[in-house]
C-alpha cells in the first residue's frame, strides 16, 4: 500500500461490516486464494443482506484490481506504525521461538536449579550435636 503503508509497516486493523465502509478508506480482504489484500476502496455497490460489492486498487497501481470483492464485512486499517512489521515478522520466525525457548530455560534454571543458594537448615543428626553442644556449655557455666 505505499506510499501511504510503507513496506514492513504493522497495520493496526479492525473488522467493520460492509455498511460502515467508505470509498477512501483502506481495507484487507481475501481474495479467492485465501490471500489477504489490503488496498483503497475506489467504488462501494451495496448487495442485499447488508453486503457490498467493492472495488479496490493499490496507491501504488495505475488501475484498480479487476474483480470486485464481495463482501460482509472487512478489516479496515485505522494507523499503521512504519517497520514494526518487519520486528513482529521476525518474532514470530522459528529463530525467535528457539532463542526465547532457550532464554526462559536459561532463566528457569537461574531461579529454581541446583546452584541455587538456599537456607542451610541442620540435619536431625546436626541438630542433636548442636544440642548437646549446648547443653555441656550450659553445664559448665552453672558450675564456674
Amino acid at each position: 500500500m505505499a506510499p501511504a503503508i510503507g513496506t514492513g509497516a504493522l497495520a493496526i486493523a479492525k473488522t467493520v461490516p460492509a455498511s460502515e465502509i467508505r470509498v477512501g478508506d483502506i481495507i484487507s480482504v481475501e481474495n479467492d486464494r485465501g490471500t489477504s489484500i489490503t488496498h483503497r476502496v475506489v467504488a462501494i455497490e451495496p448487495t442485499t443482506g447488508g453486503g457490498a460489492q467493492v472495488t479496490l486498487k493499490g496507491d501504488a497501481n495505475r488501475v484498480p484490481d479487476p474483480l470486485p470483492y464481495s463482501i460482509t464485512e472487512a478489516k479496515r486499517v485505522l494507523f499503521h506504525l512504519p517497520g514494526l512489521g518487519y520486528a513482529v515478522a521476525w518474532l514470530s520466525s522459528g529463530t525467535a521461538v528457539f532463542l526465547g525457548g532457550a532464554l526462559t530455560g536459561a532463566l528457569l534454571m537461574l531461579a529454581f536449579g541446583p546452584n541455587r543458594p538456599t537456607k542451610k537448615t541442620p540435619t536431625l543428626v546436626q541438630a542433636e550435636d548442636i544440642a548437646a553442644e549446648e547443653l555441656s556449655e550450659a553445664q559448665e557455666n552453672s558450675h564456674v
